[in-house]
């Protein structure tokens, strides 16, 4: 019996190194179709948005339905579709967290969307039990002008790193680590959060690494 050339050893290593090519490829195009020009969220737009992403969190301690955010002409941010990041924190520990980096969907209704995501799916993390919801926070960054880095010494301090290591993503928040942070800390804490070893990001020839400007708004 004749072998399909599509169960050769060889055909699954260059399928897997194609579809890891993509994802970079799509990482970037992300944000070079999303944010051409990028400006720093006001904090009426912060402070609001942060109200938005909590929402689905006082919704299910209240056992209802989430309330729909309404646009606000004066916060033009929220009606873009920019990259953004929820992370679920109980007491002060990261429990959860998701991300969107490209999508159609506007930052206002995504951040809600994503507030959901980190309540209820467990693929991104521990689901809270009823009794834990009260001492819960949601953290929400919205990701901006994103360009790939060769090393740590590209990356600005207070900005945000994405590594992508084969189907693997990772995502490292300046608000992850204390203030006096080093940025390599910053992409061990965004490895090891993914399950990735820690020192992966060091290994040029299969990570990719990202910078992007963050704006973060905290409970």
């Amino acid at each position: 019996m004749t072998k399909s050339l599509f169960s050769h050893p060889l055909y699954s290593f260059f399928w897997l190194a194609a579809l890891g090519v993509a994802l970079t490829l799509q990482v970037s195009d992300a944000f070079a179709q999303t944010n051409k020009t990028a400006s720093k969220l006001s904090a009426p737009e912060l402070l609001y948005l942060q109200k938005v992403v909590r929402e689905p969190l006082t919704a299910l301690m209240q056992e209802r339905g989430p309330r729909t955010p309404k646009n606000n002409p004066s916060m033009p941010h929220l009606s873009n579709p920019l990259a953004r990041v929820v992370t679920a924190l109980l007491d002060g520990q990261i429990v959860a967290r998701a991300w969107e980096l490209r999508t159609p969907e506007p930052l206002l209704q995504g951040a809600m969307t994503l507030g959901a995501k980190v309540l209820t799916n467990p693929d991104t993390g521990r689901i809270l039990t009823a009794e834990e919801l009260p001492r819960a926070k949601l953290g929400i960054a919205v990701l901006q002008a994103l360009t790939e880095v060769k090393s740590d010494l590209e990356i600005r301090q207070g900005d945000a790193v994405i590594i992508l290591n084969g189907f693997t993503f990772g995502v490292g928040l300046p608000s992850d680590l204390k203030p006096d942070y080093k940025i390599s800390d910053l992409l061990t804490q965004a490895c090891v959060a993914s399950g990735l070893r820690p020192g992966v990001w060091r290994i040029n020839d299969r990570t990719t690494i990202f910078s992007a400007i963050v704006d973060e708004a905290l409970e």
